[in-house]
Order: C-alpha cells, then sequence, then structure tokens
C-alpha cells in the first residue's frame, strides 16, 4: 500500500512539474520578444571540420558525411567505424564550430555568430542581447532580376522593371548578365539562375558571298560596309570615317536578307581568321515578354554579351533581328499594348553606347515603315538595303544550287534543270508574283521528294535520279497549293 501510494504521489508530482515548465516555457515566449529583425545578407560556415574529414565527438572518431538541419539548428551527420550513422547539434558539442551571419538591421549590417539553420536572404527576429532567435516563419522569395554591374565583393547592381538598384550578392557569386532571384524582404540574392539566354550564337557554316545568288546591289553595299573598314582602316581614320555600326535589311519574305547576314558574318570570321562563330539570330517576336521591363534587360543583356565577345575574340559580334519590326516599332503607334515606348529607348541607348567594333546589328524586316524613325537614324543604322525579289536567271541557279549534291536523269544538266524550273514558275502569274529564294528551295526540295518517293515505291537500293518531269511536277504542286489559297 506504501509503495502504491508513494508511486501515485511520484506521478502527481511528475505532472506538475511538467505543468511548471510548461507556463515556464509560455512565459519565457511571452517575454522574449524580438527586440528587431533583419535580413541575413550573407553565411559562413565555420564547422568543427570539413566534408570527408575524422572528428572526435565525444570518445568516438567519426567521419563528417554532411551538414544538415536538425530541428531548426545545424548539425553534423557522422559516420562511425562500425558504419552506424547518427546526428549531432553545433550546439550540443564542445568547439563544434558556428554559423556566422552577416545581418542587415536598420541599414546597418552586424555580424552574429549563431547554431541555427539560417540561410541568405533569411528574415530573423533578433532579441536584446543581439542572438538570433531564428528565422521568420513565413520566408517569401521576391522577383527575377538582371545583374548589371558588379560593385565590390559582397554588392552589385541590379535592373527591376526598368529600374536600377543595388543588390546584396549574398552567398552566391554572380556575373554581369546572370538572371537573379531576389529575397521577399530586402534586396539579397538567393539564387543565380544564370546568364540570361535571349538568343545563342548560331554555328555558321561558311557562306560566301558568291554562295547568295543574284542581290548584286545588296551584296556590294553590305561588302562595302563590313570589308572596306577593316581592309582601309587607315584611309577610314585619315578621312574621319567609322565602321558601319547598324544595317537595314529590307524586302520581301524569303528573298535572302538571313543569308546576306551570314554572308557579312563569315567575310569578318575569315579576315581575322578566327573560327569562333559571331552569328547571333534573334527572332524579335520571340524576344517580347509580357513582363514589364523583362524585354528591355534581354536587350541589354545582347548588346553585354557582344563586348564580351569582341573582348574574347577580338571580332564584333553580328547581331541579326529578324522581324525588326515587331520588337521596335513606332511610339506611340498604339499597336499591341504599346510596349514599344520602353524596348525603343532601351535599344537607342545600348546602340549609343556599344563601341563601332563590338558589334554589327542587321535588322531585317519587310515593314520598314513600322520600325521607329529614330532607331534609323544616322550613325545608329547607317545603311538602308533593299533586298529584292530573284529574276527569272536568278531563280533558275538558286534551283540549280539546291540541285547541286543530287543524282539526274534524263541527261539534263544543273543549269538546263534550273533554267526549265525557272520558266515555269514565270509562266504563272501567281508563282512570278511570288517569286524568292525560299520558294525557289522548296519546288526544288519538293521534286527532290518525288523522285525518291518513285524510287522507294520500285524497291530501288540505286537512286534512278531526278528528271526534268519531276520539276515540272514539283512547280504545278506548288502552283496549284497557292491558287488555291489566294
Amino acid at each position: 500500500m506504501g509503495m502504491e501510494m508513494m508511486d501515485e504521489l511520484r506521478g502527481l508530482l511528475q505532472k506538475a512539474k511538467n505543468v511548471i515548465n510548461t507556463q515556464a516555457e509560455s512565459i519565457e515566449s511571452l517575454t522574449n520578444v524580438p527586440a528587431a529583425r533583419g535580413v541575413v545578407i550573407k553565411t559562413t560556415l565555420q564547422p568543427l571540420g570539413r566534408l570527408g574529414e575524422k572528428v572526435k565527438i565525444g570518445n568516438k572518431k567519426v567521419m563528417i558525411q554532411a551538414f544538415v538541419e536538425l530541428d531548426g539548428e545545424l548539425a553534423y551527420e557522422v559516420l562511425d567505424r562500425e558504419q552506424n550513422v547518427s546526428t549531432h547539434k553545433f550546439s550540443d558539442l564542445k568547439s563544434s564550430g558556428i554559423l556566422k551571419c552577416s545581418v542587415l538591421i536598420g541599414g546597418e549590417v552586424f555580424e552574429i555568430n549563431t547554431h541555427r539553420f539560417i540561410k541568405a536572404g533569411d528574415t530573423v527576429a533578433i532579441n536584446k542581447e543581439m542572438s538570433i532567435m531564428g528565422p521568420s516563419m513565413l520566408q517569401t522569395l521576391g522577383p527575377v532580376a538582371l545583374v548589371t554591374k558588379l560593385i565590390d565583393a559582397d554588392t552589385c547592381q541590379i535592373e527591376h522593371d526598368g529600374s536600377q538598384s543595388i543588390a546584396y550578392k549574398g552567398n552566391t557569386s554572380p556575373e554581369v548578365g546572370d538572371q537573379v532571384v531576389l529575397s521577399g524582404v530586402g534586396a539579397v540574392i538567393v539564387k543565380n539562375l544564370g546568364p540570361v539566354e535571349v538568343a545563342k550564337s548560331v554555328v555558321v557554316n561558311d557562306t560566301d558571298w558568291d554562295q547568295v545568288i543574284g542581290q548584286s546591289t545588296a551584296k556590294s553595299e553590305l561588302i562595302d560596309a563590313v570589308e572596306t573598314p577593316r581592309k582601309y582602316r587607315d584611309l577610314f581614320l585619315a578621312y574621319g570615317r567609322k565602321p558601319t555600326k547598324g544595317i537595314l535589311l529590307y524586302g520581301f519574305p524569303g528573298c535572302g536578307k538571313t543569308m546576306l547576314g551570314k554572308a557579312a558574318e563569315t567575310s569578318i570570321r575569315k579576315a581575322s581568321g578566327s573560327t569562333v562563330s559571331g552569328f547571333v539570330y534573334i527572332k524579335s517576336p520571340e524576344l517580347l515578354s509580357r513582363y514589364v521591363g523583362d524585354t528591355e534587360a534581354l536587350v541589354k543583356a545582347l548588346f553585354d554579351n557582344a563586348k564580351k565577345f569582341k573582348t574574347k575574340t577580338g571580332n564584333p559580334q553580328v547581331i541579326f533581328f529578324d522581324e525588326a519590326d515587331a520588337l521596335l516599332q513606332k511610339r506611340g503607334s498604339g499597336i499591341s499594348t504599346d510596349i514599344s515606348n520602353t524596348i525603343v529607348p532601351t535599344f537607342l541607348v545600348e546602340m549609343d553606347g556599344i563601341d563601332e567594333s563590338a558589334a554589327l546589328v542587321i535588322l531585317a524586316t519587310n515593314r520598314p515603315d513600322q520600325i521607329d524613325d529614330a532607331v534609323l537614324r544616322d550613325g545608329r543604322i547607317d545603311r538602308k538595303i533593299c533586298v529584292g525579289r530573284p529574276n527569272l536567271q536568278e531563280v533558275g541557279q538558286i534551283i540549280a544550287l539546291n540541285l547541286k549534291k543530287i543524282p539526274l536523269n534524263n541527261g539534263f544538266s544543273l543549269d538546263e534543270l534550273g533554267e526549265l524550273a525557272a520558266e515555269k514558275i514565270f509562266e504563272s502569274s501567281a508563282l512570278r508574283s511570288s517569286a524568292s529564294g525560299a520558294l525557289a528551295a522548296g519546288i526544288a526540295e519538293r521534286a527532290i521528294s518525288i523522285a525518291m518517293k518513285r524510287d522507294i515505291e520500285n524497291k530501288r537500293s540505286v537512286p534512278t535520279g531526278l528528271t526534268d518531269s519531276d520539276l515540272i511536277s514539283a512547280v504545278e504542286h506548288v502552283r496549284f497549293e497557292m491558287e488555291a489559297t489566294q
């Protein structure tokens, strides 16, 4: 009976103790009000040892496998000799290491040591003793911004929504042109998304001027703009001339504007002996973003990348804007949401700020009247070159060029087949009024498909070759499709 009473008494005492402890914790939580809140701008882990290193914990030698979080604190995950894995909080071990935090409080930076699990960008509560009580319950991420300038070891300049500001690098190592995620409170970079990928350099197979069929006037003007300043540099300087910064190629679709741009890049690259492609192709409508400020940041990144390319290779980068009228529309035109009111000024600033030798900007369009007048001003776009439709002879040459490596039949030469197809094309008013390099190349491709299909149906393992009938059939197919859609 006495033992039962003693056990019951012990139970009551333990319950009372638990109640007292709970009340004490509640009182402590009520009285331990944060004296301030701050944003962690950088953390430096100073552990007892490095990953894979053997350290002594208690009487055992163990190997550090990882640094982990345990109940909101930093901890070691270790492996002992018996291959047992255990976890130990920093705060439970003597000389176990700390996390050194740089915390921004009221515009000042304080260095505070803690055992808690804290990340750069976290908003934390600070008590009167200047200790970190812990991170705020709700941690949010801020916007994505573009790094425009590195200021020092800890800070950089960023651009978001068209405005510039200063951000702390946090525990990241951003470079100019990187997209970064900011903290929800305060400007601290919490994640580096890497360089903006607005466009990738296109590896251009050498496209020589003579591969561009026809367009003699356009080629002559481009050669003068691209090659003359480099071949006769001293004369250019003596006459106070400056290299061309920008060129407008305008004309009907499919008439060789992109090919002319590639030929310009090949000419620049060959003259320097470089093997690094410097042709950047931009599909202008794809550069547009529904988020305010994003397209402007992408345009800026394009020109920044061109400067880096120039530094690395010594050559200007050829930035080719296809359908440029979609990106650089006349301001005040009322088209779409009139985003050109912010994009055009950004483009103008970059064009005015770039060195003549860092980039050659080529704008391609079939609607030059839609491009803002300030963009086309001399000193920015110095040459305006019309790229016209090919004539009958040139269409024949383009078809022959596209059949150059194809086996032929019926004893016709390439030139004869090209002339035959061109004559058939110009017999049709629909095809004649739409004549272009793309149309000619498409007809050649259609004729090749007809010849190959015939060999497949006849179970031929060796090609019989393309005939004049295949080309005539191809022209008729395309003519029928075009007339049906008009």
